[in-house]
C-alpha cells in the first residue's frame, strides 16, 4: 500500500503525529513507514515539502495541521476532511475520493465534529472576523489554511492522490491577537522573547491569547485522534 507524506507547517502541529524533535525543512520516515515534513508557513515552503516527500518516496500527499473556521458553526476542534481546495485564484482542486471516504468511514466510529466542504487557500493569515466572512461569501468554503493549495497543486502535477486533514485552531468569530501576529517567524513558529514585549504593551490581549491556546489544544487534540484511527 502506498504511504502517506504528511506535510506540517507549524512545529506544534509535529506532535500530533511524532514526538520525535524535527528542524523546518527536514523530511523523516514515521514509525509506520509513512513520511512528514515540517514546511514551514505559507505556499512557497509547503511546495518545497510536498516535492520533498515524493522525492523520498510517498504515494500520495496529506495536507496535515490547523485551519481557520470560516463558518460559524465550526468549533475548536472541528475536523475538516476537505472535499476540494479553492486556490486563491478561484481554480479547484479535488482531492481523493477514495482515500478520503475511507478516511472518513473509519473515523464514524470517534466522537469528532467532522465536516466534508471546500477549503480555501489564503497566501496571508487571516486575522479578523471581517477576513474570514469576505472568504465565506466569496468562495462558500468552511475553512481556509496557507498550504493546501500549494500541496494540491503538487499532487496534481505529479499525478498522486491528495488528502487535506485540517482541525480549527481559530473560529470565524476569532481576531488574532496582533501581538502573534507581530510575534510570527517566517517558519510560523513564534519569538517568544517578542510576543512578551508585544503583550507587555497590549496587556489586554493576554486573555485572547489564553483562548487561542486552548483552541489550539482543542485543534491538537483533534489531530491526534485522527492519526490513530489512520493507523488502524
Amino acid at each position: 500500500m502506498n504511504k502517506a507524506g504528511f506535510l506540517v507547517a507549524l512545529k506544534a502541529e509535529c506532535g500530533s503525529l511524532t514526538k520525535t524533535r524535527v528542524r523546518i525543512g527536514e523530511c523523516i520516515r514515521l514509525e509506520d513507514g509513512s513520511l512528514m515534513a515540517f514546511s514551514g508557513v505559507g505556499p512557497e515552503a509547503a511546495e518545497r515539502a510536498a516535492r520533498r516527500l515524493l522525492a523520498e518516496g510517498a504515494g500520495f500527499l496529506v495536507s496535515w495541521g490547523c485551519a481557520a473556521a470560516l463558518d460559524s458553526a465550526l468549533m475548536p476542534g472541528a475536523l475538516v476532511l476537505a472535499s476540494h481546495v479553492i486556490e486563491y485564484n478561484g481554480s479547484v482542486r479535488p482531492t481523493d475520493d477514495e482515500l478520503r471516504n475511507r478516511l472518513a468511514g473509519k473515523l464514524s466510529a470517534s466522537r469528532l465534529n467532522i465536516h466534508q466542504a471546500a477549503l480555501v487557500e489564503s497566501r496571508q493569515i487571516v486575522a479578523t472576523p471581517q477576513a474570514k466572512a469576505g472568504l465565506l461569501q466569496r468562495y462558500g468554503a468552511l475553512a481556509v489554511d496557507m498550504e493546501s493549495g500549494a500541496v494540491a497543486r503538487c499532487a496534481a502535477r505529479n499525478q498522486v492522490p491528495f488528502l487535506a486533514v485540517r482541525a480549527i485552531a481559530d473560529t470565524a468569530a476569532m481576531t488574532v491577537p496582533a501581538s502573534v501576529l507581530a510575534a510570527s517567524g517566517e517558519n510560523g513558529n513564534i519569538h517568544l522573547p517578542l510576543l512578551l514585549r508585544h503583550v507587555l504593551l497590549k496587556p489586554a490581549e493576554i486573555a485572547a491569547l489564553i483562548r487561542l491556546g486552548r483552541h489550539f489544544s482543542a485543534a491538537a487534540r483533534t489531530l491526534r485522534a485522527v492519526r490513530i484511527y489512520m493507523n488502524a
